[in-house]
């Protein structure tokens, strides 16, 4: 019997950016085909939240075989990948689920040794390597979340054991064994709409014991620039620490510390995001 999986692929217009990334998509799933492969069934699911740029059009004309959801432009991330998620369950009878973005790009061989990975951790939430699109260097693979300090390092870092010490992954090339959604539940849009709402799900599972691990063989390019709205000036600084499309959102900042730490010590690391933040958007950039 096959193990199904379902790739789940949120979307906003930017089709300018879906084109190259479904492409990139199918010429690697069909790379896994031709090995010969019959383990795995793939199936992908993109959710179109209110795109007006013909995104939607375009995918049913170009790919039929894709399962197109459609939102009314306020899913945002974690809504729609709650959607994507609830479909690929209740439909498709998913056995996991693989979290993916329209600007992103697999190596050829990530189908093959995604299978590899799974069949040595058939239990584990797995994530990915991501590298920046044009700079080729690695951008993301997870982290550590100390929730006393509320202070977050690199995955592949070395990390003393300890009772206050867990593991997140990105949003992007995660994948989801289904059996911990239906058990622990999904993501959590209504607080995390956007940003945090990957952070938040996969530290809710380290905390229940769940092995959450990653492969330097999962190799991903992110198309970085397309990541977050970002200040560029005063007033787009400003807008960017309300904003529900930033990963700057001082609120959604502070909630997302104020849920996973124990004591009053993130405030240093929710000063210290901000701080770099300021001095990359105002001294860094207006140097370059």
């Amino acid at each position: 019997m096959q193990i199904k999986i379902s790739i789940l692929i949120p979307i906003h217009n930017r089709l300018q950016i879906t084109k190259p990334g479904l492409e990139s998509l199918f010429s690697a799933l069909q790379y896994y085909q031709s090995s010969g492969s019959v383990l795995y069934s793939f199936k992908v699911v993109v959710i179109d939240d209110g795109s007006t740029d013909g995104s939607s059009e375009f995918i049913s004309k170009n790919y039929p075989n894709i399962h197109l959801l459609k939102g009314d432009g306020n899913l945002w991330w974690s809504g729609a990948i709650n959607k994507g998620a609830e479909f690929s369950i209740s439909e498709l009878s998913a056995d996991y689920l693989l979290l993916w973005n329209n600007d992103i790009e697999p190596e050829d061989n990530y189908f093959i040794e995604l299978g590899k990975s799974i069949t040595k951790n058939p239990n584990a939430i797995l994530g990915s390597y991501i590298y920046d699109f044009t700079s080729k260097k690695i951008w993301a693979e997870g982290g550590w979340f100390n929730v006393c300090t509320g202070k977050r390092t690199i995955l592949s870092g070395k990390q003393k054991k300890s009772r206050f010490i867990f593991k997140w992954l990105a949003g992007m090339g995660t994948l989801v064994p289904v059996k911990y959604i239906k058990q622990f539940g999904y993501w959590d849009s209504k607080n995390f709409p956007q940003y945090h709402g990957d952070f938040d799900f996969t530290i809710r599972m380290s905390k229940k014991g769940i092995k959450i691990t990653n492969s330097e063989k999962l190799i991903l390019y992110n198309k970085t620039e397309y990541s977050s709205i970002k200040g560029v000036d005063f007033k787009s600084y400003i807008n960017s620490l309300s904003e529900t499309g930033s990963r700057y959102n001082m609120r959604k900042d502070i909630m997302i510390y104020r849920k996973h730490c124990i004591s009053p010590f993130w405030v240093f690391s929710f000063i210290k995001k901000h701080l770099i933040y300021f001095i990359r958007t105002f001294l860094i950039q207006k140097k370059k």
